[in-house]
C-alpha cells in the first residue's frame, strides 16, 4: 500500500532475536534505527519513535493497522504488492521527520528557509544511551 511507504519508508527492518538487556540487541536495535522509525524486533514486538510521542504513537498505530490487514489478506488468498518502481518512487520523497523542527531566531523570515536549514542540522539524539536507558526503565 502506498501510504506505510509514505509514511514509514519503503521498508521496516526486522532486528533478529537477542534477550533483553543483550549488548547485541542494543548494537542491532540502534542500527535499525539509523534508517527506519518503526524496527521489527523477532519475539519482542515492534518498536516505533519520532519527534514528538504522538508522532512515535501514531506510527505504532499505522503498524498495527497494518498488520490486521496483511492478516486479512492472508485470509483471502494473500496481498498483491505494488510494484517496485511506485514504491522506489514513493519512498523517494522521504518519509516525514523524526526530529522536531524548531524555529531560528534571527532567521530572514522565510519559514522555509528556516525549516530546510533544521532538517539539516538536527540529527537523531545517542540513540545507544537512549535505548539503554529505555532498557533499564522498562525491565
Amino acid at each position: 500500500m502506498p501510504e506505510p511507504v509514505v509514511s514509514l519508508g519503503a521498508k521496516i527492518p526486522l532486528v533478529s532475536f537477542f534477550p533483553p538487556k543483550s549488548k547485541n540487541l542494543e548494537r542491532e536495535i540502534e542500527k535499525a534505527l539509523q534508517d527506519a522509525d518503526v524496527i521489527m524486533m523477532a519475539n519482542h514486538g515492534v518498536l516505533a519513535v519520532g519527534g514528538s510521542f504522538e508522532q512515535a504513537f501514531l506510527r505504532l498505530e499505522l503498524v498495527e493497522h497494518l498488520a490486521k490487514i496483511a492478516l486479512v489478506a492472508i485470509q483471502l488468498g494473500g496481498a498483491v504488492p505494488i510494484p517496485s518502481s511506485l514504491v522506489a518512487q514513493l519512498a523517494g520523497k522521504g518519509r516525514p521527520t523524526s526530529s522536531p523542527l524548531f524555529s531560528e531566531s534571527g532567521s530572514s523570515g522565510n519559514p522555509n528557509k528556516a525549516q530546510e536549514k533544521a532538517r539539516k542540522v538536527v540529527s537523531r539524539p545517542d540513540l545507544q544511551s537512549l535505548i539503554a536507558s529505555s532498557q533499564r526503565k522498562f525491565s
